[in-house]
């Protein structure tokens, strides 16, 4: 099943995988996050991060935002980032040498689209756009597909139960 498969990894560089390593060597660790709004490479590793003790702020060297999964995963091959968080699949689909897994979530369960209200950003228009998305522009859905693992092999948005949507999701 797909949603089995949509998972969270920590990745570094060599010797990092040996547990305790992680916490004992983060102050002169690079951090990596795919980026801020990510449930893979974003906030559940920050979840597992803050399990640990690890404020991915203030507990290493450096934190950056990758941008994608993809980057993040280069980051650390590179020598650019010492740890990175990035989807599963992406981090199977090439196994650099050099890079090794600390940590593998659990299956992300399939979740909301979340738009963040602006000025600028009509979230309602949005939101109505992507309900019949499905049938004015199945292109959409195809890209999504592609792009993200978490879409996996949906056909249609639905709106989400907002009791699912709890201040934790959004940490």
């Amino acid at each position: 099943m797909q949603a089995d498969r949509y998972r969270a990894v920590l990745v570094g560089r060599q010797g990092l995988e040996a547990p305790g390593e992680l916490e004992r060597q983060a102050r002169t660790l690079r951090l990596a996050l795919a980026g801020r709004d990510s449930a893979s490479g974003g906030f559940v590793p920050v979840r597992e991060l803050r399990r640990r003790g690890l404020e991915p702020t203030t507990a290493f060297a450096h934190l950056a935002y990758a941008g994608s999964h993809a980057a993040a995963l280069e980051a650390v091959a590179s020598g650019r980032a010492d740890v990175a968080a990035l989807a599963a699949d992406v981090y199977d689909a090439s196994r650099p040498t050099g890079v090794v897994e600390v940590w593998r979530s659990q299956p992300i369960p399939p979740g909301p689209l979340l738009c963040r209200p602006a000025a600028d950003v009509p979230c309602q228009q949005f939101t109505a756009w992507l309900l019949e998305a499905h049938d004015e522009a199945p292109a959409v859905m195809a890209a999504l597909r592609a792009g993200w693992p978490e879409f996996g092999d949906a056909t249609v948005f639905v709106p989400a139960p907002t009791a699912l949507l709890t201040p934790a999701l959004l940490d």
